[in-house]
Protein backbone atom coordinates (compact mmCIF):
# COMPACT_ATOMS: atom_id res chain seq x y z
CA UNK A 1 0.00 0.00 0.00
CA UNK A 2 1.20 3.33 -0.96
CA UNK A 3 1.66 6.03 1.61
CA UNK A 4 2.55 9.22 0.65
CA UNK A 5 6.04 11.00 2.36
CA UNK A 6 4.10 14.49 2.56
CA UNK A 7 1.05 12.63 4.41
CA UNK A 8 3.20 11.11 6.86
CA UNK A 9 5.53 14.28 6.94
CA UNK A 10 2.45 15.99 8.03
CA UNK A 11 0.72 13.38 10.03
CA UNK A 12 3.68 13.00 12.59
CA UNK A 13 4.24 16.53 12.62
CA UNK A 14 0.61 16.94 14.02
CA UNK A 15 1.48 13.93 17.12
CA UNK A 16 4.83 16.19 17.91
CA UNK A 17 7.13 14.26 15.61
CA UNK A 18 9.36 17.20 14.53
CA UNK A 19 11.58 17.18 11.31
CA UNK A 20 14.80 16.38 12.50
CA UNK A 21 13.67 14.24 15.93
CA UNK A 22 14.67 10.64 15.29
CA UNK A 23 11.10 8.64 16.98
CA UNK A 24 10.56 5.29 17.58
CA UNK A 25 6.73 4.09 16.21
CA UNK A 26 6.77 0.42 16.31
CA UNK A 27 8.37 -2.76 17.59
CA UNK A 28 8.16 -6.15 15.83
CA UNK A 29 10.20 -9.39 16.97
CA UNK A 30 10.82 -12.86 17.19
CA UNK A 31 12.49 -15.20 19.59
CA UNK A 32 13.42 -18.99 20.24
CA UNK A 33 11.53 -20.30 23.61
CA UNK A 34 14.02 -20.84 26.40
CA UNK A 35 15.60 -24.04 27.71
CA UNK A 36 13.86 -26.81 26.86
CA UNK A 37 14.11 -30.89 27.22
CA UNK A 38 14.90 -33.62 24.63
CA UNK A 39 13.04 -33.99 22.39
CA UNK A 40 14.33 -37.18 21.77
CA UNK A 41 16.47 -39.61 22.47
CA UNK A 42 18.41 -42.84 20.14
CA UNK A 43 18.66 -46.90 21.13
CA UNK A 44 21.04 -47.58 23.96
CA UNK A 45 20.77 -43.69 25.31
CA UNK A 46 22.33 -44.31 28.46
CA UNK A 47 20.53 -40.72 29.70
CA UNK A 48 17.56 -42.16 28.36
CA UNK A 49 15.67 -42.49 31.86
CA UNK A 50 16.89 -39.65 33.15
CA UNK A 51 14.24 -38.21 35.20
CA UNK A 52 13.35 -33.99 33.83
CA UNK A 53 11.73 -31.43 35.64
CA UNK A 54 9.09 -31.81 32.63
CA UNK A 55 8.08 -33.59 29.64
CA UNK A 56 9.90 -33.82 26.26
CA UNK A 57 10.11 -30.89 24.96
CA UNK A 58 8.94 -28.70 26.94
CA UNK A 59 10.14 -25.19 28.94
CA UNK A 60 12.15 -25.98 32.03
CA UNK A 61 11.98 -23.86 34.85
CA UNK A 62 15.30 -22.60 33.98
CA UNK A 63 13.94 -21.46 30.47
CA UNK A 64 11.40 -20.16 32.16
CA UNK A 65 14.26 -17.79 33.93
CA UNK A 66 15.80 -16.89 30.72
CA UNK A 67 12.68 -15.52 29.08
CA UNK A 68 12.00 -13.06 32.23
CA UNK A 69 15.55 -12.06 32.05
CA UNK A 70 14.68 -10.78 28.01
CA UNK A 71 11.46 -9.57 29.05
CA UNK A 72 12.91 -6.96 31.71
CA UNK A 73 15.55 -6.29 28.57
CA UNK A 74 12.27 -5.20 26.35
CA UNK A 75 11.25 -3.22 29.60
CA UNK A 76 14.48 -1.18 30.13
CA UNK A 77 14.48 -0.71 26.74
CA UNK A 78 11.16 0.28 25.28
CA UNK A 79 9.06 0.99 28.45
CA UNK A 80 11.64 2.40 31.39
CA UNK A 81 14.62 3.62 29.49
CA UNK A 82 15.97 6.68 27.43
CA UNK A 83 13.45 5.25 23.49
CA UNK A 84 10.54 4.42 26.55
CA UNK A 85 7.53 4.88 24.65
CA UNK A 86 5.28 1.74 26.00
CA UNK A 87 3.79 2.43 28.98
CA UNK A 88 5.30 1.10 31.87
CA UNK A 89 2.31 -0.40 33.26
CA UNK A 90 0.40 -3.10 30.95
CA UNK A 91 -1.95 -1.82 28.15
CA UNK A 92 -3.38 -4.09 26.01
CA UNK A 93 -4.18 -1.84 22.80
CA UNK A 94 -0.02 -1.35 22.75
CA UNK A 95 1.07 -4.94 22.94
CA UNK A 96 0.14 -8.11 20.67
CA UNK A 97 2.00 -11.57 21.46
CA UNK A 98 1.49 -14.15 19.13
CA UNK A 99 2.68 -17.58 19.68
CA UNK A 100 2.67 -20.68 17.68
CA UNK A 101 1.12 -23.83 19.41
CA UNK A 102 4.05 -25.72 20.73
CA UNK A 103 3.78 -25.22 24.61
CA UNK A 104 7.40 -24.20 25.09
CA UNK A 105 7.14 -21.56 22.65
CA UNK A 106 3.53 -20.27 24.66
CA UNK A 107 5.12 -21.03 28.09
CA UNK A 108 8.23 -18.93 27.55
CA UNK A 109 5.47 -15.82 26.11
CA UNK A 110 3.76 -16.13 29.50
CA UNK A 111 7.84 -15.99 31.28
CA UNK A 112 8.53 -13.05 29.18
CA UNK A 113 5.75 -10.83 29.62
CA UNK A 114 6.31 -11.63 33.63
CA UNK A 115 9.54 -10.12 32.52
CA UNK A 116 8.19 -7.39 30.80
CA UNK A 117 5.73 -6.55 33.38
CA UNK A 118 6.66 -7.78 36.70
CA UNK A 119 4.24 -5.18 38.72
CA UNK A 120 1.01 -6.93 37.44
CA UNK A 121 -1.43 -7.57 40.74
CA UNK A 122 -4.19 -9.40 39.89
CA UNK A 123 -4.33 -13.06 39.36
CA UNK A 124 -4.09 -15.99 42.08
CA UNK A 125 -1.61 -18.64 43.47
CA UNK A 126 -3.29 -21.28 40.94
CA UNK A 127 -3.19 -18.92 38.07
CA UNK A 128 0.04 -15.90 38.55
CA UNK A 129 -0.79 -12.51 37.49
CA UNK A 130 1.31 -12.35 34.13
CA UNK A 131 -0.80 -15.45 32.94
CA UNK A 132 -4.20 -14.54 33.76
CA UNK A 133 -3.77 -10.57 32.22
CA UNK A 134 -1.53 -10.38 29.45
CA UNK A 135 -3.35 -13.20 26.46
CA UNK A 136 -1.25 -15.25 24.40
CA UNK A 137 -2.77 -15.51 20.67
CA UNK A 138 -2.14 -18.85 19.17
CA UNK A 139 -1.99 -19.61 15.53
CA UNK A 140 -2.96 -23.05 14.08
CA UNK A 141 0.19 -25.36 13.81
CA UNK A 142 -1.49 -26.30 10.37
CA UNK A 143 -1.53 -22.91 8.85
CA UNK A 144 1.48 -20.92 10.81
CA UNK A 145 4.08 -20.57 8.10
CA UNK A 146 5.13 -17.50 9.32
CA UNK A 147 5.46 -18.92 13.15
CA UNK A 148 6.26 -22.75 12.56
CA UNK A 149 6.76 -25.35 9.49
CA UNK A 150 3.40 -26.77 8.77
CA UNK A 151 3.07 -28.81 5.74
CA UNK A 152 4.08 -27.62 2.59
CA UNK A 153 4.83 -30.07 0.04
CA UNK A 154 6.18 -27.20 -2.65
CA UNK A 155 9.12 -26.57 -0.18
CA UNK A 156 9.63 -30.28 0.28
CA UNK A 157 10.22 -31.09 -3.33
CA UNK A 158 12.47 -28.18 -3.85
CA UNK A 159 14.25 -28.79 -0.62
CA UNK A 160 14.98 -32.53 -2.09
CA UNK A 161 16.61 -31.02 -5.14
CA UNK A 162 18.83 -28.72 -3.89
CA UNK A 163 20.00 -31.03 -1.20
CA UNK A 164 20.75 -33.86 -3.81
CA UNK A 165 22.30 -30.88 -5.73
CA UNK A 166 24.71 -29.79 -2.91
CA UNK A 167 25.28 -32.87 -0.74
CA UNK A 168 28.45 -34.70 -2.72
CA UNK A 169 31.10 -32.59 -1.26
CA UNK A 170 29.31 -32.24 2.23
CA UNK A 171 28.70 -36.39 2.03
CA UNK A 172 32.41 -37.17 1.18
CA UNK A 173 33.71 -35.22 3.86
CA UNK A 174 31.62 -36.54 6.39
CA UNK A 175 30.85 -39.85 5.66
CA UNK A 176 33.32 -40.97 8.03
CA UNK A 177 31.34 -39.31 10.87
CA UNK A 178 27.71 -40.85 9.55
CA UNK A 179 29.18 -43.99 9.83
CA UNK A 180 30.60 -43.72 13.04
CA UNK A 181 26.78 -42.65 14.17
CA UNK A 182 25.08 -45.24 12.67
CA UNK A 183 27.53 -47.90 14.53
CA UNK A 184 27.35 -46.54 17.67
CA UNK A 185 23.71 -45.68 17.27
CA UNK A 186 21.91 -47.91 14.89
CA UNK A 187 20.64 -44.78 12.81
CA UNK A 188 20.85 -44.79 9.02
CA UNK A 189 21.72 -40.58 8.45
CA UNK A 190 20.75 -38.80 6.03
CA UNK A 191 21.05 -35.50 4.53
CA UNK A 192 17.31 -34.93 3.98
CA UNK A 193 16.37 -35.02 6.88
CA UNK A 194 16.31 -33.84 10.31
CA UNK A 195 18.94 -36.72 12.30
CA UNK A 196 22.45 -34.60 11.91
CA UNK A 197 20.65 -31.77 14.08
CA UNK A 198 18.72 -33.52 16.34
CA UNK A 199 21.43 -35.74 17.08
CA UNK A 200 23.55 -32.62 17.79
CA UNK A 201 20.65 -31.11 20.04
CA UNK A 202 20.16 -34.20 22.51
CA UNK A 203 24.50 -34.13 23.09
CA UNK A 204 24.21 -30.38 23.14
CA UNK A 205 21.79 -30.42 26.35
CA UNK A 206 22.99 -33.59 27.72
CA UNK A 207 26.85 -32.54 27.79
CA UNK A 208 27.14 -28.90 27.76
CA UNK A 209 23.83 -27.95 29.13
CA UNK A 210 23.12 -30.04 31.84
CA UNK A 211 26.66 -31.98 32.09
CA UNK A 212 25.63 -35.42 32.08
CA UNK A 213 27.75 -38.08 30.68
CA UNK A 214 27.88 -39.22 26.92
CA UNK A 215 29.14 -42.30 25.65
CA UNK A 216 33.02 -42.30 25.14
CA UNK A 217 32.57 -42.11 21.32
CA UNK A 218 30.90 -38.92 21.52
CA UNK A 219 34.10 -36.92 21.89
CA UNK A 220 34.28 -33.14 21.81
CA UNK A 221 35.90 -33.24 18.65
CA UNK A 222 32.87 -35.41 17.35
CA UNK A 223 30.75 -33.11 18.65
CA UNK A 224 32.37 -30.41 16.85
CA UNK A 225 31.42 -32.08 13.44
CA UNK A 226 28.29 -33.09 14.39
CA UNK A 227 27.26 -29.13 14.70
CA UNK A 228 28.83 -28.55 11.57
CA UNK A 229 26.92 -31.30 10.04
CA UNK A 230 23.55 -29.52 11.85
CA UNK A 231 24.74 -25.78 11.02
CA UNK A 232 24.63 -26.98 6.99
CA UNK A 233 21.08 -29.16 7.31
CA UNK A 234 19.53 -25.79 8.49
CA UNK A 235 21.57 -24.09 5.79
CA UNK A 236 20.17 -25.91 3.59
CA UNK A 237 16.84 -25.42 4.65
CA UNK A 238 17.19 -22.04 4.25
CA UNK A 239 17.79 -22.25 0.85
CA UNK A 240 21.77 -21.09 2.17
CA UNK A 241 23.83 -23.92 1.45
CA UNK A 242 26.24 -23.57 -1.85
CA UNK A 243 25.19 -22.15 -4.02
CA UNK A 244 22.65 -20.37 -2.23
CA UNK A 245 18.79 -20.74 -3.58
CA UNK A 246 16.29 -17.88 -3.83
CA UNK A 247 13.63 -20.06 -4.53
CA UNK A 248 13.90 -22.46 -1.23
CA UNK A 249 14.62 -19.04 0.31
CA UNK A 250 11.71 -17.75 -0.41
CA UNK A 251 9.66 -20.25 0.74
CA UNK A 252 10.28 -19.10 4.38
CA UNK A 253 9.71 -15.44 3.69
CA UNK A 254 6.19 -15.36 4.94
CA UNK A 255 7.11 -14.06 8.38
CA UNK A 256 9.32 -11.23 7.26
CA UNK A 257 6.66 -10.46 4.54
CA UNK A 258 3.89 -10.14 7.55
CA UNK A 259 6.72 -8.01 9.30
CA UNK A 260 6.87 -5.66 6.39
CA UNK A 261 2.79 -5.57 5.71
CA UNK A 262 2.51 -5.10 9.11
CA UNK A 263 4.68 -1.60 9.00
CA UNK A 264 3.08 -0.29 5.73
CA UNK A 265 0.05 -0.96 7.32
CA UNK A 266 0.67 0.29 10.53
CA UNK A 267 1.90 3.26 8.45
CA UNK A 268 -1.93 3.88 6.31
CA UNK A 269 -3.45 3.87 9.35
CA UNK A 270 -1.10 7.60 10.36
CA UNK A 271 -1.91 8.74 7.88
CA UNK A 272 -5.74 7.66 7.66
CA UNK A 273 -7.70 5.98 10.56
CA UNK A 274 -10.18 5.04 8.34
CA UNK A 275 -8.14 3.30 5.78
CA UNK A 276 -10.41 0.87 3.98
CA UNK A 277 -9.79 -2.70 4.10
CA UNK A 278 -7.25 -2.03 7.20
CA UNK A 279 -8.23 -2.64 11.51
CA UNK A 280 -6.63 0.89 12.42
CA UNK A 281 -8.26 0.54 15.69
CA UNK A 282 -6.37 -2.23 16.40
CA UNK A 283 -3.13 -0.93 14.53
CA UNK A 284 -3.12 2.61 15.31
CA UNK A 285 -1.86 2.53 19.37
CA UNK A 286 -0.44 -0.74 19.19
CA UNK A 287 3.13 -0.19 19.39
CA UNK A 288 5.19 -3.86 20.35
CA UNK A 289 4.47 -7.26 18.46
CA UNK A 290 5.68 -10.42 19.20
CA UNK A 291 6.28 -13.71 18.00
CA UNK A 292 6.89 -16.55 20.33
CA UNK A 293 8.33 -19.41 18.20
CA UNK A 294 11.48 -21.48 17.03
CA UNK A 295 15.17 -21.24 16.36
CA UNK A 296 13.94 -21.79 12.63
CA UNK A 297 11.67 -19.10 12.81
CA UNK A 298 14.67 -16.37 13.53
CA UNK A 299 16.34 -18.25 11.61
CA UNK A 300 13.88 -17.93 8.69
CA UNK A 301 13.86 -13.77 9.31
CA UNK A 302 17.38 -13.46 8.90
CA UNK A 303 17.60 -15.66 5.99
CA UNK A 304 15.01 -13.41 4.41
CA UNK A 305 17.14 -10.53 5.47
CA UNK A 306 19.85 -12.04 3.86
CA UNK A 307 21.68 -11.62 7.59
CA UNK A 308 22.09 -15.21 8.39
CA UNK A 309 25.25 -15.95 7.65
CA UNK A 310 26.38 -13.62 9.73
CA UNK A 311 24.68 -14.87 12.99
CA UNK A 312 27.51 -14.92 15.75
CA UNK A 313 29.18 -18.74 15.73
CA UNK A 314 26.51 -19.61 13.25
CA UNK A 315 24.11 -20.89 15.83
CA UNK A 316 20.67 -20.05 17.63
CA UNK A 317 20.70 -20.23 21.51
CA UNK A 318 17.95 -20.48 23.41
CA UNK A 319 16.05 -17.09 23.33
CA UNK A 320 18.00 -15.93 20.31
CA UNK A 321 15.88 -12.97 19.37
CA UNK A 322 15.61 -9.91 16.19
CA UNK A 323 13.52 -7.08 16.36
CA UNK A 324 12.51 -4.64 13.58
CA UNK A 325 11.84 -1.33 14.90
CA UNK A 326 10.15 1.38 12.77
CA UNK A 327 11.58 4.56 13.17
CA UNK A 328 10.27 8.03 11.81
CA UNK A 329 13.77 10.46 10.37
CA UNK A 330 12.54 13.65 9.09
CA UNK A 331 9.16 12.36 8.00
CA UNK A 332 10.58 9.52 6.57
CA UNK A 333 10.36 5.71 7.85
CA UNK A 334 13.25 3.99 8.51
CA UNK A 335 14.05 0.52 9.84
CA UNK A 336 16.45 -0.38 12.52
CA UNK A 337 17.29 -4.17 13.10
CA UNK A 338 18.58 -5.63 16.33
CA UNK A 339 20.13 -9.56 17.60
CA UNK A 340 20.19 -10.63 20.93
CA UNK A 341 22.27 -13.81 20.01
CA UNK A 342 23.05 -15.38 23.12
CA UNK A 343 20.54 -15.99 26.22
CA UNK A 344 22.93 -13.93 28.39
CA UNK A 345 23.67 -10.87 25.91
CA UNK A 346 22.12 -7.60 24.98
CA UNK A 347 20.73 -6.78 21.47
CA UNK A 348 23.36 -5.16 18.93
CA UNK A 349 22.14 -3.46 15.97
CA UNK A 350 22.18 -5.66 12.89
CA UNK A 351 21.25 -3.32 10.37
CA UNK A 352 24.54 -3.49 8.43
CA UNK A 353 24.44 -6.92 7.79
CA UNK A 354 21.30 -6.57 5.51
CA UNK A 355 22.61 -6.63 1.94
CA UNK A 356 21.62 -3.61 0.52
CA UNK A 357 20.59 -1.61 3.36
CA UNK A 358 23.71 1.28 4.38
CA UNK A 359 26.27 0.64 6.83
CA UNK A 360 25.01 2.53 9.31
CA UNK A 361 21.77 1.60 12.16
CA UNK A 362 18.95 2.93 10.15
CA UNK A 363 17.43 1.11 6.51
CA UNK A 364 15.17 3.00 4.84
CA UNK A 365 12.02 1.20 4.52
CA UNK A 366 11.68 1.44 0.70
CA UNK A 367 15.10 0.43 0.66
CA UNK A 368 14.50 -2.78 2.86
CA UNK A 369 11.56 -3.75 0.71
CA UNK A 370 13.36 -3.13 -2.19
CA UNK A 371 16.06 -5.85 -1.58
CA UNK A 372 13.71 -7.92 0.66
CA UNK A 373 11.49 -8.55 -2.37
CA UNK A 374 12.98 -12.24 -3.96
CA UNK A 375 12.48 -13.38 -0.40
CA UNK A 376 8.80 -12.67 -0.05
CA UNK A 377 6.15 -15.59 -1.13
CA UNK A 378 3.76 -14.18 -3.05
CA UNK A 379 1.04 -16.43 -1.95
CA UNK A 380 2.89 -19.09 0.39
CA UNK A 381 -0.29 -21.62 0.40
CA UNK A 382 -0.16 -21.69 -3.30
CA UNK A 383 3.41 -22.11 -3.48
CA UNK A 384 3.44 -24.65 -0.79
CA UNK A 385 0.28 -26.67 -3.17
CA UNK A 386 -1.84 -26.45 0.06
CA UNK A 387 -5.93 -25.40 0.38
Amino acid sequence: MFVSITALIFYFGLLDFGLGVDQLIFVQTVWRHGDRTPVWDYPGDPNADYQWPVGPGELTPHGEEQHKVLGGIFRQLYATGQNSFLNPNYDEKEIYIRSTEMPRAIDSAKADMQGFFPDLTAGNAEEPAYRSRIPIQTEDIKTDFAGFLPDCPGHDRALVEYIDRIEAPVLAKYQDLLDLIHENTGLNISLHNWDPYMIYDLFHIQRDLYHMPVPDWFTTQVQYRTKQLAIWRVDAFLGYGNPHSVEVARFRGELLKEMLQRMDDKLACAQNPQTPGLNCTFLAPLKFYAYSAHDLTVASLLASLGSYLSIPGRFLHYTVCATMELWMRDGVPYVKILLRSTPWGNFHVFTPFTPGCPEAPFCPLSTLKDRSAPYLPKNITAACGVA
